[in-house]
């Protein structure tokens, strides 16, 4: 069972959004403002990984282009996210160290890939509904007459940044509000992405803790 104790930890290294921008300037107006953790099952089997970055390179000494990018780490299509993160998590389990860790990582078939949301018909539009869903909580001691009961539930994790604010969501992935926004957006980019020449996630940094 030692696959399953290396699921959770893998949010906060190979599948940690913030790693999927290594090339993001510090400080100034750049910044990430979407990022997105979805795990197949419970939070031990890690699916996806998508970061939104907001760049605003100079064209002059007074003006620059504002740029949306996202990227995103992914196991597989949503069919078949589970058995691809098991399978991951079962190579992971046979290394020792984070070099064999990251030669596992090369040899699975992992999906690196980003895209423009300026060049993606409706990805602004996508990401505008993640911004407007339904951020609330349902609440623990809510009467229900038929209360739903989720096995097992695929989680998710959204935090979204603005100007001055920072809102964060963690929840069953196949909810309705943000969860469902957050899907839809992805559903949106799968016919614009393009393979990332960024470093990928697992290049630096530990691997396993």
């Amino acid at each position: 069972m030692r696959h399953w104790a290396l699921g959770k930890p893998l949010f906060e290294t190979v599948f940690n959004p913030e790693r999927n921008f290594p090339d993001l300037a510090k400080g100034g107006d750049d910044q990430l403002i979407l990022t997105v953790q979805t795990s197949a099952r419970d939070d031990m089997a890690p699916a996806i990984s998508l970061a939104i970055a907001y760049r605003c390179p100079s064209i002059s000494p007074t003006t620059c282009q504002p740029t949306y990018t996202a990227r995103m780490l992914r196991t597989g299509r949503e069919d078949t996210q589970f058995e691809a993160s098991v399978s991951l998590l079962r190579r992971l389990a046979k290394t020792g160290n984070d070099r064999e860790a990251r030669a596992a990582l090369d040899a699975s078939n992992l999906e690196w890939v980003e895209a423009d949301l300026l060049k993606c018909e409706g990805g602004l539009d996508a990401f505008e509904a993640v911004r407007r869903a339904d951020w609330s909580p349902d609440l623990h001691f809510r009467l229900r007459a038929e209360p739903e009961i989720v096995m097992h539930p695929a989680l998710i994790r959204v935090t979204m940044t603005g100007d001055t604010t920072s809102t964060s969501y963690r929840g069953w992935a196949l909810a309705g509000g943000v969860p469902a926004a957050a899907r839809a957006l992805i559903a949106v980019l799968d016919k614009c992405w393009m393979p990332s020449q960024a470093a990928k996630p697992w290049a630096s940094g530990p691997v396993i803790r």
